[in-house]
């Protein structure tokens, strides 16, 4: 017989995707980063220093069309998940071309309108962008995630459209200043020219088009190899989406992820919002170059730094290093009214203050632009384990809606603040008591909001080893995974998928091994008395491979057995090499990933599939979490996944497996020991491995039984 290779025992993997559909994908990017930068700096001052509107009307409309935008993200984000990937297409295709309109329309209001039908303008021109922007950005994210199943291409996609992002983010913050409002006339303030405003919302409604429709060029061709995309006739259900998102807000570690990232984004978003005015009247220090330099120096530090944040990160847990950027920025910023400003220790004037300010915060800031949607993904393995489904969608809609309301606030909170707070003279000079106003909402108001962001997040309970330990009892739970329907269909010819004869118990089938060492395996479902059979293998004398992470507990007392390397098996093998005459429990999903160029030994545990089933809903119902199956559709799962691992063996020349029967074991254990001893060839305490079998852990018996 012929060993089966690797690659004819794995599905096959989609193709890689190139460098050049990669960069173009991540030039969508640009469309938010744009949108964002613009918005953020422009919108206020526009509209409240250029367009002498209230700032109250400003931060009213702004937090109302920012809350809309908040509410459809995650619905777009659900109709499109169920349905072929053309309706996405259709989506980015209607955002892509209406965005620019948009975006030149908002910073373009006709010349001598009323004050009330300026402000409807901009309203309506706010909609349209934000609404074209959703229906073009939660759809181009589905796309990236299902441009490839393989982990490392996942991790490229993203990285890239993050790098590809932070520099659209970079260049349109220090080059609007330099491009469109140009000083060329000394004391004449170029950013209050109408003019200015108008060419910069023409020239980056186009880019952000153009950005757009390159990334819907860059994967038009592959729409037909995308994975994950449910079928046509699937339908969504209002009420699911609730429900899910209900589940989700349970979840005592998402609701912090949502408080602590969202407080962020408003302190950020008031910062911003008031950063015209900062540098303009109370550090006296607002040339084109100064406005430019400052964004320049928070973005390329961010983005400088947030490669060393990636690098050693892995050293801390992620809500710590969270909560001390949070806090050092806080403390960064709230520094702004002690050392800058007149009569203070820094004074006025100087833009190399504010350069080193705002390098310094993007430093400390950046950690936050990736630690939040990656502790996104260790909470969506706790929802996992809590309700028995996968909610990333729901997940990302949802943290989508809280950030877009945080944004909302913060820009009508600073309108506001600015009409009745700061009492801000429209186009004029300002009080000495109007500037100092000025300096304590940019720095105090943000500085709190991160010191909060902080002190929410250090209550985070979801460390290092807490996600281990549940991914772990994902692994065990995991009977529909990628990984079970991953088992091979063409493992053995058309004719040999008809089903095996029921396996006799304590039968042994020996194939021929040539060489003297070999692997001891113990395999089986979860849940069938692995452990029970490693504990054996150790009291009889042979090693057992364990690194004791996942520690005994009610489900298993006597330990578990287990090896966290044997999930990472088609990563990494190496372990192997130092694994030979001792023994190492693989779960069954596992065994076509364990390399050909060795011998392995399997001790296959066979039990009554509604035994197994039982023992796993007695699990699940002791820590109060869900499932998805019925018992009916698991047994039928395992059922069809034995079938077809045993095919595959029989076809292996260098695996020889026992196959046990459990309750046989706990029944007749000395016999199972010996037969064990029989079928490794080495010498065993059988005694004592008899002696390790507990009969009154044999809980979940079926009827028959």
């Amino acid at each position: 017989m012929q060993a089966v290779s690797e690659s004819q025992h794995r599905p096959a993997r989609q193709p890689r995707v190139g460098l050049g559909v990669k960069l173009a994908y991540a030039a969508g990017e640009i469309v938010n980063s744009m949108k964002l930068v613009i918005f953020g700096l422009y919108s206020l001052f526009f509209a409240t220093t250029v367009l002498h509107l209230p700032g109250r009307w400003i931060g009213a409309v702004g937090f109302l069309t920012i809350l809309w935008d908040a509410i459809i993200d995650p619905c777009i984000g659900y109709i499109t998940d169920g349905t072929h990937a053309a309706r996405r297409f259709t989506f980015m295709v209607t955002g892509a071309f209406t965005m620019g309109m948009g975006f030149w329309a908002f910073f373009s209001p006709p010349a001598a309108l009323p004050p009330v039908l300026l402000l409807l303008w901009l309203a309506v021109a706010s909609f349209v962008v934000r609404s074209a922007t959703s229906l073009f950005t939660i759809p181009y994210c589905a796309v990236g995630v299902n441009l490839t199943e393989d982990y490392s291409e996942r991790n490229s996609i993203t990285g890239i459209r993050t790098i590809i992002g932070g520099l659209g983010t970079l260049l349109t913050a220090s080059l609007s200043f330099v491009v469109f409002f140009p000083e060329k006339t000394p004391g004449v303030d170029p950013k209050l020219n109408p003019a200015g405003y108008s060419a910069m919302g023409f020239s980056f409604g186009l880019v952000m088009t153009a950005a757009a429709a390159i990334a819907l060029w860059s994967v038009a061709p592959l729409r037909r190899r995308l994975i994950g995309t449910p079928p046509a006739t699937e339908r969504q259900a209002p009420a699911l989406f609730f429900r899910g998102a209900w589940e989700c807000l349970r979840q005592p570690s998402f609701r912090l992820v949502v408080i602590a990232s969202s407080l962020a984004v408003m302190a950020l978003a008031v910062n911003s919002s008031l950063m015209i005015h900062y540098l303009k009247y109370y550090v006296e220090a607002d040339g084109s170059a100064v406005l430019s330099g400052a964004q320049s120096a928070y973005f390329c530090s961010g983005l400088v730094a947030m490669l060393f944040w990636l690098k050693v990160s892995g050293r801390f847990e992620k809500h710590k290093l969270y909560a001390f950027s949070t806090i050092a920025t806080a403390a960064l910023i709230g520094s702004v009214i002690v050392l800058l400003g007149k009569g203070r220790p820094l004074g006025t004037g100087d833009a190399r203050w504010v350069l080193l300010g705002n390098a310094l915060a993007g430093l400390f800031s950046s950690v936050g632009w990736f630690l939040s949607p990656s502790m996104l993904a260790d909470v969506a393995d706790e929802i996992e384990l809590t309700t028995g489904k996968r909610r990333e969608g729901v997940l990302f809609g949802m943290l989508s809606f809280s950030h877009q309301t945080a944004t909302g606030l913060a820009i009508m909170l600073a309108g506001v603040l600015l009409d009745l707070f700061i009492r801000l003279a429209p186009g004029g000079a300002q009080s000495p008591a109007t500037v100092e106003r000025i300096g304590l909402v940019y720095s105090v108001v943000p500085a709190a909001l991160l010191c909060a962001a902080g002190i929410a997040m250090l209550r985070y309970r979801l460390t290092r080893a807490r996600v281990t330990s549940i991914q772990a009892e994902l692994w065990e739970r995991r009977g529909l995974t990628a990984e079970a329907a991953a088992a091979p269909e063409s493992a053995a010819p058309e004719s040999a998928l008809e089903p095996p004869p029921e396996l006799p118990r304590l039968r042994k089938r020996h194939m021929t091994v040539t060489h003297t060492d070999f692997i001891t395996v113990v395999s089986g479902l979860p849940r069938s008395g692995t452990s029970m059979t490693m504990r054996m293998l150790e009291q009889g004398g042979l090693p057992a491979l364990t690194d004791g992470f996942r520690q005994a507990d009610e489900d298993n007392p006597l330990g578990y057995f287990e090896f966290e390397a044997v999930k990472r098996l088609d990563k990494d093998a190496s372990w192997l090499r130092g694994a030979g005459n001792k023994a190492v429990k693989v779960i069954y999903i596992f065994l076509y990933q364990l390399p050909v160029d060795y011998k392995y030994k399997v001790i296959f545990i066979r039990r009554n599939l509604d035994e197994v089933v039982a023992s796993q809903k007695a699990m699940l119902r002791r820590r109060k979490e869900g499932d998805r199956l019925t018992d009916e559709q698991l047994m039928a799962s395992y059922q069809a996944q034995l079938e077809k691992l045993d095919l595959w063996l029989r076809r292996q020349e260098n695996f020889s497996v026992l196959y046990l029967h459990y309750s046989d074991v706990v029944e007749r254990p000395l016999e199972a020991a010996e037969e064990i001893e029989r079928f490794l060839g080495v010498p065993l305490d059988t005694q004592a491995m008899a002696q390790a079998v507990d009969p009154s852990l044999h809980r979940n018996r079926s009827a028959a039984v």
